[in-house]
């Protein structure tokens, strides 16, 4: 397939303060990590609220999180992630999203972590332990 490069202008705004976030690459948020250098975030930094962007594109992956944002989408990918990680689960990346949308009643497209608030987080998070505990009992089973 042939993709063209994105050259869209994006402004994104601050959902905390209202301000225009800046692009900026990775070696302005860390610092310490040379393999994230080459990649672009927006930033506000009034709120210390960041997003990545998609992968040669200057198009946000989702909206700014501020510290305890990021933290919690952390951990909704932590018990998001192995259902569609794990093979014998039987979910592709697809299926397993489009499970999560299912159950948060959002379109498929717009289920993103990095889209998700706190309270949309929390309830990812809960079902995705459900979800984790049923697949682990069926595994155990052989079902």
């Amino acid at each position: 397939m042939n993709q063209q490069k994105d050259k869209r202008l994006y402004v994104v705004t601050c959902p905390y303060c209202k301000k225009k976030a800046e692009l900026v690459t990775g070696r302005y948020l860390y610092t310490h990590r040379a393999d994230l250098w080459h990649k672009k975030f927006y930033i506000c930094h009034t709120c210390d609220a960041y997003v990545g962007c998609h992968r040669d594109t200057e198009k946000p992956l989702g909206k700014l999180a501020n510290k305890e944002l990021r933290e919690i989408r952390m951990e909704t990918h932590k018990a998001f992630d192995p259902i569609w990680q794990v093979i014998g689960y039987g979910f592709t990346r697809k299926t397993a999203y489009e499970t999560l949308a299912a159950e948060l009643n959002i379109h498929r497209h717009e289920c993103h972590i990095a889209k998700f608030d706190k309270d949309t987080c929390l309830k990812a998070i809960e079902f995705s332990n459900k979800l984790l505990s049923t697949l682990r009992e069926g595994a155990r089973d052989g079902s």
